[in-house]
């Protein structure tokens, strides 16, 4: 194990967004501050069970580790030169899912199987944050919110790539799955129910795919993209007839929701209730005010400052 030389600013996270693949990684632990590289050829699995002990090397199902906190102190801060995979056995989980700061081919977290998803289940949340590579999320179920990111059942931050794959999240909360500056996000198979503000989110700049049999209900939003932000999904991806009676989105602050068919005619005229839309804009967060209503004209976005009566493209976003 080599540590990184501490010549480059913690802050860069862009480098650490771009590190998608093992030579990245490698070249960037010459850079990144208080990131340890690991050469772990073939790849990594550990396991987890209700029935494991931490003093096991959790390197088998026979001797599993009992806590994702011993998994996480092997993992955060770390650059992998090849893929991890975190096996949980069936039971149910009561800590805080927390991983930041780890570049990894690609970094599974999986429960037993499609068909046992609803019997390996978190109940304190999960959230990730600054990651290069994939975050891969499977067979399990999550209730609860992370201590770090309350009101969501899983959080991610600064991520390059976070995939979601026969997941559920049923239990009351304000948001199911809720990406923040991550560059690619998908939802295959997921269920998401009961969500007081909606059961995907996507702030600051975050593209997500919702694909295959998404599903749930009592959702108050299907998908709320907000800050440029874009959700692309398809028609046989739904999370049930909202409480508020829209079925398909809920943009705010110039996100837009982009159908299978790139018809924008179902994304409605939108009040700005505080009249400041927050984007991108010239490379900076840059609030464009006085904004009445903003809505979206083949793909461009368009503000009315009286109320409707005349419309104004956006450039420069």
């Amino acid at each position: 194990m080599t540590k990184a030389p501490d010549t480059y600013p913690f802050e860069q996270v862009e480098l650490k967004r771009a590190a998608i693949n093992s030579n990245e990684a490698i070249r960037l632990v010459e850079w990144e501050k208080n990131l340890m590289l690991i050469d772990n050829p073939g790849g990594t699995n550990y396991y987890v069970s209700t029935a494991g002990d931490d003093d096991n090397d959790g390197l088998s199902a026979l001797t599993p580790f009992r806590t994702w906190a011993k998994v996480r102190s092997l993992c955060n801060h770390k650059i992998f030169t090849d893929v991890v995979t975190v096996n949980f056995a069936l039971g149910t989980y009561n800590e805080d899912i927390f991983l930041e700061n780890v570049v990894c081919p690609l970094f599974t977290i999986s429960g037993v199987s499609h068909a046992d998803r609803m019997n390996v289940v978190f109940t304190k949340g999960m959230l990730f944050q600054f990651t290069g590579g994939v975050i891969n999320l499977r067979y399990c179920r999550v209730i609860g919110e992370p201590a770090l990111s309350t009101g969501k059942n899983i959080g991610f931050y600064y991520c390059k790539n976070a995939e979601l794959l026969s997941v559920v999240m049923d239990d009351v909360r304000a948001f199911g799955a809720y990406f923040y500056s991550t560059n690619a996000g998908s939802l295959n198979t997921v269920t998401i129910s009961n969500k007081t503000s909606a059961a995907v989110n996507a702030s600051f700049g975050s593209t997500v795919r919702v694909t295959n049999t998404c599903n749930g209900s009592n959702n108050q939003y299907n998908f709320d993209p907000r800050d440029f932000s874009v959700i692309v999904t398809t028609s046989y991806a739904q999370f049930g007839t909202s409480l508020s009676g829209s079925n398909v989105t809920a943009p705010r602050y110039a996100g837009q929701v982009v159908l299978n068919t790139f018809d924008l005619t179902k994304l409605q005229e939108r009040s700005v209730n505080d009249n400041i839309l927050y984007g991108l804009k010239n490379g900076s967060i840059d609030p464009i005010k006085n904004v009445i209503k903003f809505q979206f004209v083949l793909g461009k976005l368009q503000v009315s400052y009286d109320g409707g009566t005349t419309w104004q493209e956006v450039t420069g976003q």
